[in-house]
């Protein structure tokens, strides 16, 4: 390539009409629609996860834990538990930065497991902060949570002992999902965000958007590591685990569109 050229690449995993792109880019456009560990997405509901295979398209059923009268955290929990037992790493992506934090204290007391050894002796020669000492905690049950509010170390450590497998369970925001390695063989998804409001406006909850889940399931089954991987939204009712089917499993891929590809631009 010459001296002082551009080269770009783009990678999308939710595009259509990827060769529209690729023609205005005048660029080449390499596709591959099969993953090389299989991802299976569904919805839990009435301890059923009903699922359906990325690859081959084929649909499913697994027996899950259930509990009833209760909140999801606690069915989420219990199938955590199941996971921990058989040392299967997960993550778990939550709406809000304090739930996070929330859910993995909740845990970590829950199991009362073995501590992150290594972690917590690197973590502790951190600068202290509020976020450090919380996070100390839920690693003593080898359980960690990764949001906004930790400083970049304290989330390296909390990465890189993820990735050494000392580290298990990571409860965490959809930031996880953007520019960070970290796979699992089962992830969680809540399908809600938080959005920032604007002039100081209040934030708004809405839902996940369909692009997100894929991105964020794409933790989910990684080549080398794990032979398939699935991705799991829990529902509260018969008819939210229709429409969660519907919004995110049943979804078609997402039209380029903008400014960018209007007429004379």
């Amino acid at each position: 390539m010459p001296s002082g050229s551009l080269q770009i690449i783009g990678l999308s995993s939710v595009l259509d009409n990827a060769t529209f792109l690729a023609d205005w880019l005048g660029c080449q456009l390499l596709v591959q629609k099969q993953r090389p560990a299989e991802l299976f997405q569904g919805v839990l509901w009435n301890g059923v996860y009903r699922y359906r295979a990325h690859n081959s398209l084929e649909e499913g059923e697994e027996k899950l834990d259930w509990v009833e009268e209760n909140s999801s955290q606690e069915t989420l929990f219990a199938n955590l538990e199941k996971l921990w037992q058989r040392e299967e790493q997960a993550l778990v992506f939550m709406k809000s930065k304090a739930q996070v934090e929330t859910a993995a204290l909740l845990f970590a007391e829950r199991i009362q497991s073995q501590e992150a050894k290594l972690a917590l002796s690197e973590l502790s020669e951190l600068e202290p902060t509020s976020g450090r000492d919380r996070l100390k905690q839920t690693l003593k049950s080898r359980v960690a949570f990764h949001n906004a509010d930790l400083t970049y170390p304290e989330r390296k450590v909390v990465e890189r002992y993820y990735l050494s497998g000392e580290i298990k369970i990571i409860f965490c925001t959809t930031t996880l999902s953007l520019g960070v390695n970290l796979p699992a063989k089962t992830v969680f998804v809540e399908p809600l965000k938080y959005q920032n409001g604007f002039h100081n406006q209040k934030g708004v909850l809405l839902p996940l958007d369909w692009s997100e889940f894929e991105n964020i399931s794409g933790r989910a089954g990684r080549f080398g590591q794990q032979d398939s991987g699935r991705a799991i939204l829990i529902a509260n009712s018969a008819f939210e685990a229709e429409r969660l089917w519907e919004n995110y499993i049943e979804a078609r891929t997402i039209q380029a569109a903008g400014q960018l590809f209007s007429p004379g631009v």
